[in-house]
C-alpha cells in the first residue's frame, strides 16, 4: 500500500492593487490592435508610480483582453465618470517616440483613409530598441536648433532645370535656410550618393532607412525626430517625422513608385506632405511634375518656380531608331567624353525569329525563347527550358535571326567595334553609382544610370518606356528623361528612339515641363482616373467581392471587376469623386467589421494605388 503524502497548505499570493494618480488619472492610449476591424483608442488609468513617466507620446504596455499589447499615450485627462478601467502595465520608453505633431498627423491620416491610426504605425515607426534609445541619449546634443518665430507655412513646386542637378538644387535649399530640413528620397541609392556630397562638404546629417540594424535605426529615428537635428535624409517614412511651422519638408520626385506604401492602408509621400502643408513648409523638388502637382499648379494652389537654362541642350529623336542613326553619334562623342546607352532589357538576345519566315521563336509553354549568342542553346524566358535542337514550328527552319538585342549583347558588339574604349555595364545586379574618370561607353538599364556628365546619352526603346502598360508609365518616363538631361554635358546630345513629333518629345524641345502632363490629365479626366478622381482597389475572394459590390454602388462613379489573376487574389477597381471618397471608405470599414464578426475573409483596401494591377 502506497504511503500517503503529507498534506501541504496552499500558498496564497497577494497582488497589490495599483492606485490611480490624483492628477489627470485617465490616459487615452492608441493601442496597436491585431486587426484594423478593432477599435484602437482605449482609456486606461495611470498608476501613481508611473505618473511622471506616462507623458503624451510615450510607449506603454496595456492589458487588452487576455493579451498585453503596446500602445502610445494620446492625452491625459481628469476622471469624469465611474467607468471600470484597467491600469497601464508599464512605460517602456524613456523619451516619447511620437510627438504632438505626429499624433495630430495620425488623426488626419485616419480621417482621410477611414482607417485606424494604429494601422499607420507599422509603416513608419521602427521597432523599439532600448539599446538604440540609450545610444541616442549618450550622443544627444545639449543645444537645440535655433527656432525663428512661427510664420505662415509655405508650399512650392520647384522644377530642376536642365543646367542643374538634383544635388545642386538640394545644396541650394540647404544653404538658403537655417530651418530644420527633412529630405525624402524615393531610393536608398540617392541617400547614399547625396550623403557622400554632404560628407565631402563637412555638413552634418542623419540618414534614416530600414537597412540599418534595429538599434541603429531606432537611434537614428529618435535623433531625426527631435528638434536637435538640422538635416535628415530619409525614404518615404521620413515624411511622417515630427515637423513644426518653421521646419521644411522636401519631397524628391514624388511620382516615383517608391514613394507609395504597398501595405494597407496605402499612402504616399506626396499626399502626406500635402496634408501637412497647413502646419509645415513644403517643397516638391521634381525633375518633371507629377500629374497631381500639375493639377494643383493649374488651379494656382501650388506656386511653381522654374529656371530655364540659358542654353538649351541638344535633343534629337528618331522613330525608326536603326543602329546606323546613332552609331556615328557614339563615335563622335567618345572622342571628347563618355557615352551612356540605356536599354529596356538586360541580358543578351532577348528574342529571336526564324530567318526564313520571321516568326517569333516560342516555347511550348508560350514563352519567348532567348539566346546568349547565335551559337548557344535557346532557353525559354518563362519556364527556363533549354531546347538543344531548335527548329521553327512554322516552317521547320533552324537558322535564328536576332529580333531584340539585350543590353549585354549590344555591349558585346560595341566593345568589338570600339576596342580602345572601356565598356561598363550597370544594372540592378551590378550597381555603378558614379561615372568613372576617363572616356567610357556605359550600358545601363532604366533607373541604374551612373551619376556623371555625358557627351551623349542614347535611349533605346524610349517609346516602349513611355507607352508601357503601367498606369503611370508616361509621367515616370517624362521624369526619367528630364533627369537624364541634367547628366548631359551642355554641348552634348540626347538621342531618343521615338518619333520626333510625339508630345513628350515636343515638351523636351520647347522646355515646357507641363505640356505633356496637361494633355495626359485631360485624357485621364475623361476616364475618371486620378488626379481629378480617386481610385480604390479591393482585393479578396471572388465570392466576397461580388457580395459587397451592391453596397458600394451609391458612392462609385464606376466599378470594374472582379478581375481574376493567376498570381494574386481577385480584385475590383472603384473610381470615385474626391467628395465621396471618405463615405466609400467608411462603408468599406463597416463591411470589413461585419466580415470579421462572421469569421469570413476580409477585404484588402488599397487607396490611391500607384498602379491599377
Amino acid at each position: 500500500m502506497a504511503t500517503p503524502r503529507p498534506l501541504k497548505l496552499a500558498q496564497e499570493s497577494y497582488r497589490e492593487i495599483p492606485t490611480a494618480t490624483e492628477s489627470l488619472p485617465v490616459a487615452e492610449v492608441l493601442v496597436r490592435v491585431p486587426t484594423s476591424t478593432i477599435e484602437d483608442r482605449w482609456d486606461y488609468l495611470v498608476p501613481s508610480e508611473l505618473d511622471g513617466a506616462a507623458s503624451v507620446g510615450q510607449l506603454v504596455t496595456v492589458p487588452f483582453g487576455s493579451r498585453t499589447l503596446e500602445g502610445y499615450i494620446l492625452n491625459r485627462r481628469e476622471l469624469t465618470d465611474e467607468a471600470n478601467r484597467k491600469f497601464i502595465s508599464a512605460v517602456i520608453s524613456s523619451t516619447p517616440p511620437l510627438s504632438i505633431s505626429q499624433l495630430a498627423l495620425l488623426e488626419t491620416l485616419s480621417d482621410r483613409y477611414a482607417a485606424n491610426a494604429s494601422d499607420f504605425l507599422e509603416t513608419f515607426l521602427p521597432p523599439f530598441s532600448k539599446a538604440g534609445e540609450n545610444h541616442h541619449f549618450a550622443h544627444r546634443r545639449d543645444a537645440e536648433v535655433p527656432r525663428s518665430s512661427p510664420n505662415s507655412p509655405s508650399r512650392e513646386l520647384r522644377i530642376i532645370p536642365q543646367n542643374s542637378t538634383l544635388h545642386e538644387e538640394l545644396l541650394r535649399i540647404i544653404n538658403g535656410t537655417h530651418r530644420r530640413i527633412v529630405i525624402v528620397f524615393p531610393e536608398l541609392s540617392q541617400i547614399e550618393t547625396f550623403a557622400e556630397v554632404l560628407t565631402n562638404r563637412s555638413i552634418s546629417f542623419i540618414a534614416l532607412h530600414s537597412n540599418l540594424k534595429k538599434s541603429e535605426r531606432y537611434e537614428a529615428y529618435l535623433s531625426a525626430n527631435s528638434l536637435e537635428t538640422t538635416l535628415v535624409l530619409g525614404l518615404r517614412s521620413a515624411s511622417m517625422l515630427s515637423a513644426g511651422s518653421d521646419d521644411l519638408l522636401v519631397i524628391v520626385d514624388d511620382s516615383d513608385s517608391s514613394h507609395y506604401e504597398q501595405r494597407s492602408p496605402t499612402w504616399n509621400s506626396r499626399d502626406v506632405a500635402l496634408l501637412r502643408s497647413q502646419s509645415t513648409n513644403i517643397i516638391f523638388l521634381s525633375h518633371a511634375p507629377s500629374l497631381e502637382l500639375t493639377r494643383l499648379h493649374s488651379l494656382e494652389w501650388l506656386p511653381t518656380s522654374f529656371r530655364k537654362a540659358p542654353k538649351r541642350k541638344r535633343i534629337t529623336a528618331d522613330g525608326e531608331g536603326v543602329e546606323s542613326s546613332y552609331r556615328s553619334l557614339i563615335t563622335e562623342s567618345l572622342r571628347s567624353g563618355s557615352v551612356l546607352v540605356i536599354h529596356n532589357a538586360k541580358g543578351h538576345i532577348r528574342s529571336f525569329t526564324c530567318s526564313g519566315c520571321r516568326n517569333i521563336a516560342l516555347c511550348d509553354c508560350g514563352g519567348k525563347l532567348t539566346l546568349t549568342d547565335l551559337l548557344s542553346e535557346p532557353t525559354c524566358s518563362e519556364c527556363s527550358l533549354k531546347i538543344p535542337s531548335w527548329k521553327c514550328r512554322w516552317c521547320g527552319g533552324a537558322k535564328p535571326r536576332i529580333a531584340t538585342r539585350g543590353m549585354h549583347q549590344s555591349a558585346k558588339e560595341f566593345a568589338q567595334h570600339y576596342p580602345q574604349i572601356p565598356v561598363i555595364i550597370a544594372n540592378a545586379d551590378h550597381r555603378v553609382l558614379h561615372q568613372p574618370s576617363g572616356n567610357h561607353l556605359i550600358f545601363s538599364t532604366i533607373g541604374c544610370e551612373p551619376i556623371g556628365v555625358y557627351q551623349a546619352i542614347i535611349f533605346l526603346g524610349a517609346d516602349r518606356e513611355y507607352s508601357g502598360v503601367a498606369m503611370r508609365s508616361q509621367e515616370r518616363a517624362r521624369s526619367h528623361w528630364a533627369k537624364l538631361l541634367t547628366l548631359l554635358h551642355e554641348d552634348g546630345t540626347f538621342y531618343l528612339q521615338m518619333p520626333r513629333d510625339h508630345v513628350a518629345i515636343q515638351e523636351l524641345l520647347t522646355g515646357n515641363p507641363f505640356l505633356a502632363a496637361e494633355k495626359e490629365i485631360d485624357e485621364r479626366n475623361e476616364l475618371h482616373l486620378p488626379p481629378y478622381f480617386r481610385l480604390f482597389r479591393l482585393v479578396g475572394s471572388d465570392e466576397e467581392l461580388r457580395k459587397v459590390l451592391p453596397a458600394l454602388q451609391e458612392f462609385a462613379l464606376e466599378i470594374l471587376g472582379p478581375f481574376q489573376s493567376t498570381v494574386s487574389r481577385p480584385r475590383v477597381l472603384i473610381k470615385v469623386e474626391h467628395e465621396r471618397a471618405r463615405d466609400l471608405l467608411q462603408r468599406l470599414s463597416i463591411v470589413n467589421r461585419l466580415l470579421q464578426t462572421q469569421g469570413r475573409e476580409l477585404l484588402t483596401i488599397h487607396c490611391d494605388p500607384s498602379e491599377l494591377s
